[in-house]
């Protein structure tokens, strides 16, 4: 009985001798102790603070106003392809018409050497007039006017007052 009790141990004793190796190699790379322990929960509040407010910030840079990026209209005119694209330019002095039975408002844009007719349905925004540039999103239609989805116009540099 002596002897199975030391096989017993032995055994046990190598089990807990591999144990031991393998939990001396977790805390080395994976488990810190003491101050070390610390400064790895530091680290890792730190980390969960920092990446939410990364992802806000890429997300807020990508989806940004600042980011409107768009074709000009001399661009879009040389472009044979229907798809969905957003198109600035200037507004043609005396384009805009605005059809109350279809609530439908029609303007034109221009670029260096180009103008397009736009087709909107939907409320104008409250600064489009002649002369800002609107920026449009949407595709071409059948008759080569641009039914745009939304139409957004830049700020000017400078604000006047009424009557400048």
């Amino acid at each position: 009985m002596c002897r199975r009790s030391n096989l017993h141990t032995t055994n046990v004793g190598i089990a807990s001798q591999k144990t031991l190796a393998m939990t001396g190699w977790l805390s080395r790379y994976l488990i810190l102790s003491g101050n070390d322990m610390r400064i790895q929960w530091k680290l890792l509040i730190g980390a969960l603070i920092l990446l939410p407010i990364l992802a806000h910030l890429v997300y807020a840079i990508v989806v940004s106003p600042m980011a409107d990026y768009y074709i000009t209209v001399d661009q879009y005119v040389m472009r044979s392809a229907d798809s969905p694209m957003r198109v600035g330019g200037v507004v043609v002095p005396g384009s805009i018409r605005w059809d109350n039975a279809t609530r439908t408002l029609r303007f034109q844009i221009a670029g260096e050497r180009a103008t397009m007719t736009v087709m909107y349905r939907a409320l104008a925004p409250d600064a489009l007039r002649d002369q800002v540039t609107a920026i449009v999103d949407g595709a071409r239609a059948p008759d080569g006017t641009f039914l745009a989805t939304s139409v957004r116009v830049r700020c000017p540099h400078q604000y006047l007052p009424a009557g400048w």
